[in-house]
C-alpha cells in the first residue's frame, strides 16, 4: 500500500512538472511572436487559476519590457510596479524547478538593477510617493527583500539615470479627460529628422501582412515598406498621444487648448520626398487585427488602403501611457 502511494505521488509530480513545461512553452512562443497576446492569455489563466505560477512570470517580464520602452517617468514607474507585483506573486506560487525553468535569477537581477535607477530618478524629480510605492512592491519579492542600494546609481554619471523629464497633468480641450502628459513633447512642425521607436514592430509588420493579403484579394499589388513613411507615421502617432489630440492635422497643446500648426501632407513631406497618396489614423486598439478591421469597416479608409496605384507604405504604432486612447496607429501610402 505504501509503495502504491509513493508511486502515485511520483506520477502526479511528473505530470505536474510536464504540465508546467507545456504551459511555459505555450506562453514563451506567444511572447516571442505577440507580446500583447501573451499578456492577455496570462491574465486569463491567472483569473481562472491564481495558483498557477508561470503566467505571473511572463506578466512580470512583459511589464518589465514595457517599462523599458516607456517614454515618460510615470509610465516607466507604472509598468515596473506591475512587473514587481507579478514577480512577487510568482515567487509565492512557484517551485524551485519552475524558477530554474524560467531563468528567474537573471530576470530578478535585471528587475532590481532597473528599479534602483528608476527609484533614483523618481526621487530626483520629487516623485517620492511613487518611489515609496515601487520600493514597497519590490520588498514583497523575497529575492529583493534585502533592499535597493541607491548609492550605486547616484555616482554613475552626473545626469539622470533615465532621460525623462518630470510629468505634468493637463486638461486637454474637447476630450474631457485629465491625464498625464510627458513634458518631452514635440512642438511645432517636425524637421523630418525625428526618430521615434515603434512600440511594437511585430504588430506593425502584422498589419502590413493583413493589408497585402486584402490587396491581393482585390487585385492590387503588395505594398512595399518605406522607412521614411514609417518614421512620419510613428512621429504622428506619438505626437497625438503625447499632446492629447486625434486628428490628421498636427496640433500643439498650450494653455489647455489645442492649436493647429500644420496639415497632413506638409508633415509627411518633412520625412518623405515621395508623392503621398493618403493617410489613415486609428486609436484605442493594441493589435494589428483590431485596427485593420476598424479601417476595413470604413469605406474611405478601405479605399486608401486598397488603392491600386499605391506602391509604398509606412506604419506607426505608439502606446502612450496616460493618454486618452493609449494606443495610436498611423498609416501612410505613397508612390
Amino acid at each position: 500500500m505504501r509503495t502504491l502511494l509513493i508511486s502515485t505521488l511520483l506520477v502526479f509530480a511528473v505530470s505536474t512538472s510536464w504540465g508546467n513545461q507545456k504551459l511555459y512553452n505555450k506562453l514563451n512562443k506567444l511572447y516571442l511572436t505577440d507580446r500583447n497576446k501573451c499578456l492577455d492569455v496570462s491574465k486569463k489563466i491567472i483569473e481562472k487559476k491564481p495558483t498557477e505560477s508561470i503566467p505571473y512570470y511572463f506578466s512580470s517580464v512583459i511589464y518589465y519590457d514595457k517599462s523599458k520602452e516607456s517614454r515618460t517617468l510615470k509610465g516607466a514607474y507604472l509598468q515596473l510596479y506591475r512587473s514587481a507585483t507579478n514577480a512577487a506573486k510568482f515567487e509565492k506560487t512557484c517551485s524551485d524547478s519552475e524558477k530554474s525553468m524560467v531563468n528567474w535569477d537573471e530576470h530578478i537581477a535585471s528587475l532590481k538593477n532597473r528599479a534602483g535607477k528608476l527609484i533614483s530618478s523618481l526621487n530626483r524629480n520629487e516623485m517620492g510617493d511613487l518611489s515609496e510605492n515601487l520600493t514597497a512592491s519590490l520588498n514583497k519579492i523575497e529575492s529583493i527583500a534585502s533592499g535597493i542600494n541607491l548609492a550605486q546609481y547616484d555616482v554613475i554619471e552626473n545626469q539622470e539615470p533615465f532621460a525623462f523629464e518630470a510629468d505634468v497633468t493637463k486638461v486637454v480641450e474637447n476630450t474631457n479627460v485629465i491625464y498625464t502628459v510627458p513634458t518631452n513633447q514635440f512642438f511645432g512642425m517636425p524637421s523630418g529628422k525625428e526618430m521615434i521607436l515603434s512600440s511594437n514592430t511585430a504588430e506593425e509588420t502584422r498589419l502590413l501582412e493583413l493589408i497585402n493579403i486584402e490587396r491581393a484579394k482585390n487585385g492590387s499589388s503588395p505594398l512595399v515598406w518605406s522607412e521614411d513613411l514609417a518614421r512620419a507615421c510613428r512621429y504622428h502617432a506619438y505626437d497625438q498621444g503625447s499632446q492629447g489630440y486625434f486628428s490628421h492635422d498636427t496640433y500643439d497643446v498650450s494653455n489647455n487648448k489645442q492649436n493647429k500648426i500644420g496639415g497632413t501632407f506638409d508633415r509627411i513631406n518633412k520625412f518623405s520626398k515621395r508623392a503621398v497618396d493618403g493617410e489613415c489614423i486609428a486609436a484605442g486598439n493594441s493589435t494589428a487585427e483590431a485596427t485593420f478591421q476598424q479601417w476595413m469597416d470604413s469605406p474611405s479608409h478601405r479605399s486608401i488602403i486598397l488603392e491600386k496605384s499605391s506602391k509604398t507604405i509606412g506604419i506607426g504604432y505608439q502606446s502612450v501611457d496616460g493618454s486618452p486612447f493609449t494606443h495610436y496607429w498611423v498609416l501612410a501610402t505613397g508612390k
